[in-house]
């Protein structure tokens, strides 16, 4: 057995010193402007919760040119950062209609979500991604900054309650510095900024067809020293498929604490278990004549996946003399499942500790800010996992098959610079990236032990992009960045177990422009990205088993497209209180892909110039909020999807679709409650479409292949959400 060193050193420090202690973001606790030396800690909040829920419900124009977003390792207004981004706020988080995010991710430009079952997801960004057969890849995710990618390189996003989030930021291109230099791009989900704690007691339970029932508690407390929030989650779904039920429960937290010399102690924590059954993916012809069928494998063993996730964190920010800010942060997740399959029955253990560490000096000059940042991510993570046979796909238990373990280590340093002028501001990062994988395989089918290392290399990705304010309220920006993508292990290996040594690392070069800003008094936003994606190395999936997959690097690919976001409040801020309507929003969103292998060879198959899979050529999105005297309201969302590609040859596409969903609601308040009363209308006209398609669906002997996971048909859900502010 190798020896674990230093780094495993590191995991038992990071395990006993967080403990069950919590954790969040040392950049989510820099100030604007880190030289002030004012309390880090505002008073508590003072609004009334009908203003939140105001906020909470309707975007505003106003406000989202005003807002700071944290993406690139700076706080920066929205209009001025520099680089592509789109922000989830808390409106279309309270909107969407059930307890995940990917509804609300789904509106972004640049990204587009494949939604299987409540458990099997696959997000993608920019097309990256697209070809990954069950989950999100190549993507990095974030919690205020505890990555939620694990060290096969799979994100897990949907897991998160809504509820424990404020806004989210999707970068869609790789974010060099400290998150990684992820191939597509980054998704951050980030709490409640610490200054707009207040005292709260809410209640939110939502129910709807399909044996939909959701129950969330949530308890906000804040005094001038400590502030924190805890969430409690239950919930549960028939489903609209056989064998397509699921129940959840999670549990999380966050809190702030101010300590002597200017310094802040914050905590994250959570914990998330769930019990879903899978129905699988079906075949055409089971689409189109019984979409509601699981497939027959899947009924027949009843296969579930059964797991429990957590992370858990501490992070301490202190704010030195002369414009210098420290931070440092412990952090830990794990994850324990178990899953029964037609044809095995899988078991994982995953421990993963790490480290953060980072530092900023600011040097501010006569119409000139610099600010310089240096930082490390390390992390080590034990993986463990087995399985034996599901004896004629029954569920009962045989034979062991193998047992395995992975330790997986990776290091990320970097270095940042920003130069903020008084119309312009430029930003160059480097990230240095190392890893590498010990692994250990005993079958117990051929009687054999294989072990190996494989290591990424040592990659280097630089980045850097300007923004500069062209006339008022509009700027212009530029990037360029390198991304990668280490593979995971199962993509190292040959068919008989061995590491491959020739597998490298996808690797992209990402160009991008853009325009944003205010329109028409400021009662308009825009924001307008043209980009070219350079994507080289790609890493083939293929299937060689049921569930056996190996990796190859196969080509490259080119993707190029226009993202467009577009806002308008009809509404100004100075309408008269008693007017009719209060609120009329209308947000578009639209994406123009062309993603195309150029140089692409795959078992003696020439796939240059075709479209990549997965990805839809053209989304369209509208939405239009409107609020109108004695708290009513409605929300009515129209998408559109184009067809897409669903194998790598171009020989069968998707159709395409168009979904309209439809909230009414009504909100009433009453000195320090405010309750608010919603119905939902999910797929008004009844559209049959696939929420999700497995890529190269693959046939084994006369089946057919199985493409198709079915989306939701027209149904009904709603709720009640109520808040109290116990103290004012």
């Amino acid at each position: 057995m190798r020896c674990l060193s230093i780094e495993v050193i590191l995991l038992l420090v990071v395990l006993f010193c967080t403990g069950s202690m919590i954790y969040a973001s040392p950049d989510m606790l820099e100030t604007n402007n880190i030289t002030n030396n004012k309390s880090i800690f505002s008073e508590p909040g003072q609004q009334h919760p009908d203003t939140l829920a105001r906020l909470s419900l309707f975007e505003n124009t106003v406000l989202l040119q005003e807002f700071v977003v944290e993406a690139y390792n700076q706080q920066r207004k929205l209009v001025s950062t520099p680089g592509s981004l789109s922000l989830i706020g808390p409106g279309q988080l309270l909107m969407q209609p059930g307890p995940g995010l990917i509804t609300a991710l789904n509106n972004a430009s640049g990204l587009f979500a494949h939604t299987g079952t409540f458990n099997t997801t696959r997000i993608t960004i920019r097309g990256i991604g697209a070809r990954i057969p069950y989950a999100t890849g190549r993507i990095r995710a974030y919690f205020d900054d505890i990555p939620l990618t694990n060290g096969s390189g799979t994100s897990i996003i949907e897991y998160v309650d809504p509820a424990l989030i404020q806004y989210a930021e999707v970068i869609k291109s790789p974010a060099t510095s400290a998150y990684g230099a992820g191939l597509g791009g980054t998704v951050l989900l980030r709490s409640k900024p610490v200054e707009e704690y207040t005292s709260l007691i809410g209640n939110h339970i939502h129910t709807g067809a399909f044996g939909m029932i959701n129950n969330t508690l949530s308890v906000e407390a804040a005094t001038k020293d400590l502030k924190g929030r805890l969430v409690h989650s239950i919930g549960s779904f028939d489903g609209y498929r056989e064998n397509n039920a699921h129940n959840r429960h999670m549990i999380g937290a966050t809190g702030h604490m101010k300590l002597k010399n200017d310094s802040q102690l914050s905590a994250i924590f959570l914990l998330h278990r769930m019990k879903a059954f899978i129905p699988s993916s079906i075949d055409s012809t089971t689409y189109e004549n019984s979409p509601e069928s699981a497939a027959a494998n899947w009924l027949k063993t009843k296969g579930y996946e059964d797991g429990t996730r957590g992370l858990a964190g501490l992070s301490l920010r202190k704010n030195l003399k002369r414009n210098w800010n420290l931070s440092a942060g412990l952090y830990t997740s794990f994850s324990k499942e178990n899953e029964l399959r037609p044809f095995d029955m899988f078991d994982e253990d995953r421990m993963l500790g790490g480290l953060k560490l980072k530092s900023t000096k600011i040097v501010q000059m006569p119409n000139v800010d610099y600010r310089f940042a240096a930082g490390t991510e390390i992390f080590v993570e034990k993986v463990q996992f087995s399985n034996k046979q599901n004896t004629d796909g029954a569920g009962t238990a045989g034979n062991p098959i193998s047992t395995n373990e992975e330790l997986i280590r990776s290091a990320n340093f970097f270095l940042q610079g920003d130069i903020d002028f008084k119309k312009a501001n430029v930003s160059f990062g480097i990230n240095f990236h190392d890893s590498d994988i010990y692994f250990e395989n005993n079958s117990f089918v051929s009687n054999t032990v294989i072990s190996g290392t494989y290591n990424n290399r040592f990659i280097v990705s630089p980045r850097i992009g300007t923004n500069l304010k062209l006339v008022k309220s509009h700027h212009v920006f530029l990037s360029l960045s390198h991304g990668f993508s280490p593979p995971a292990l199962s993509e190292t290996l040959n068919p008989d177990g061995k590491i491959n040594p020739d597998i490298k690392p996808e690797k992209s070069l990402n160009y991008e422009a853009g325009l944003r800003g205010s329109l028409w008094k400021r009662r308009g936003w825009y924001d307008i990205t043209f980009f070219v994606m350079d994507v080289t190395n790609l890493l083939v999936a293929e299937r060689v088993g049921e569930d056996a997959w190996v990796g190859r690097n196969a080509g490259a690919s080119l993707h190029k497209g226009i993202e467009a976001e577009v806002l308008y409040s009809f509404i100004g801020s100075n309408h008269q209180p008693k007017s009719f309507f209060n609120a009329l929003d209308l947000k578009l969103s639209a994406t123009l892909n062309n993603f195309r292998f150029t140089d692409f060879n795959d078992l003696g198959n020439d796939y240059s110039g075709k479209l990549i899979p997965g990805i839809p050529e053209n989304i369209f999105s509208a939405t239009l909020n409107f609020q109108i005297i004695m708290g009513t309201y409605a929300s009515l969302n129209y998408r559109f999807v184009d067809r897409m590609a669903m194998n790598d040859a171009n020989t069968k596409f998707t159709k395409s679709y168009q979904l309209a969903d439809l909230m009414l609601g009504w909100k009433l308040s009453r000195a320090k409650v405010n309750v608010d009363f919603y119905l939902n209308l999910q797929n008004i006209f009844n559209q049959k479409y696939a929420s999700m398609i497995l890529v190269n669906a693959p046939s084994f002997g006369s089946q057919n292949a199985r493409y198709y996971y079915p989306g939701m048909p027209f149904h009904v859900n709603g709720g009640v959400r109520f808040w109290w502010s116990y103290r004012q």
